[in-house]
């Protein structure tokens, strides 16, 4: 399940680590971060003009995946990403009636083979498969929804702590000996 939860932070040390476009390490509040979803919009900013500097941050994380979705600076200024999810007709209509549709057929072959031994009937137990792909497209409508609406208004979210979504970084080798001759 994704969390939605908005920081204060800095993130810095910026980095590309692949090809992969949009994911980069960074350090947020001087912890680490491998997966950050940043688009260029975000990234330009925070490596030009927003560097080192305290700003308010959305986040959305799911499956490890840390996205920035908005972000605002001290002086009010908001940057927010174009809806990540798509168009909502497609995900909240077509998109689960598509799911409940492969769910209906992938349940109907062993709903008419268990029907067939049970009842010698290959069609006994027909509305099983017909009630699976009906719930499937009901609970995908249902979180695809949700989530349009969570994604619409990251006014309303909860502060969260990203130490769940981060790690310490480890001090490099020798970082004690040059603190101790300063």
């Amino acid at each position: 399940m994704a969390k939605f939860f908005y920081a204060d932070c800095v993130i810095s040390d910026i980095h590309q680590p692949g090809f992969v476009d949009e994911i980069y390490t960074a350090l947020i509040n001087g912890r680490e971060t491998k997966k950050l979803w940043l688009t260029r919009d975000f990234y330009r900013y925070l490596t030009g003009v927003g560097k080192d500097t305290t700003n308010r941050v959305w986040f959305v994380v799911l499956g490890g995946l840390l996205t920035v979705i908005s972000m605002e600076n001290s002086a009010g200024e908001r940057l927010t990403r174009p809806n990540p999810t798509g168009h909502i007709f497609f995900d909240v209509v077509i998109r689960p009636l598509c799911l409940g549709f492969i769910t209906w057929i992938v349940a109907w072959v062993p709903v008419a083979i268990y029907s067939a031994v049970k009842t010698g009937d290959m069609f006994g137990y027909q509305g099983a498969s017909v009630a699976l792909g009906a719930v499937a497209t009901l609970l995908l409508g249902a979180h695809a929804l949700r989530t349009h609406t969570k994604l619409a208004n990251p006014s309303a979210w909860e502060q969260g702590d990203l130490s769940q979504v981060t790690k310490a970084v480890k001090p490099e080798f020798g970082s004690a000996l040059a603190a101790k001759k300063e």
